[in-house]
């Protein structure tokens, strides 16, 4: 992905924040500590608060600006985890399971410098800068 669109797409993001869009508020346990997550629906975003905090230096967030789906067909097969494929494979990054309260489990990619990012937002956002790029590897 371009610069310019990464840049537009973290200002987008900050935008909201500034025109006050309400993120919702998710503990999950990773590691036995809760950690505090933070989804905001438009822009298909789950983050950790260190990634809230880092805003534009968030590691999860410039990752995300070039996550693709190509050439992870076969690694998709069997009802693999996609968004975790992408973290791993393309995005260089660790797959970490967490719980919320309740005991739901769920997967968020882990970076090098503490952020978190949900495997859903991956897959949302790896799609679609693959429909921009008119490189998608995967068929539906």
């Amino acid at each position: 992905m371009p610069k310019a669109l990464l840049t537009l797409m973290i200002l987008s993001w900050l935008l909201n924040l500034a025109l006050g869009e309400e993120a919702s508020k998710s503990y999950f346990i990773i590691d036995g500590r809760n950690v505090l997550f933070l989804s905001f629906p438009a822009e298909k975003l789950t983050v950790d608060e260190v990634c809230y905090k880092n805003k534009g230096n968030c590691k999860a967030i410039l990752k995300l600006a070039s996550a693709s789906t190509k050439g992870l067909e076969k690694e998709f097969k069997g009802g693999a985890n996609r968004g975790a494929v992408i973290c791993k494979k393309k995005m260089f990054g660790k797959l970490i399971f967490a719980a919320d309260s309740r005991g739901n489990q769920t997967t968020f990619c882990h970076f090098p410098d503490g952020s978190l990012i949900g495997n859903g937002t991956i897959l949302f956002h790896s799609l679609k800068n693959d429909k921009q790029s008119g490189k998608s590897d995967l068929k539906f």
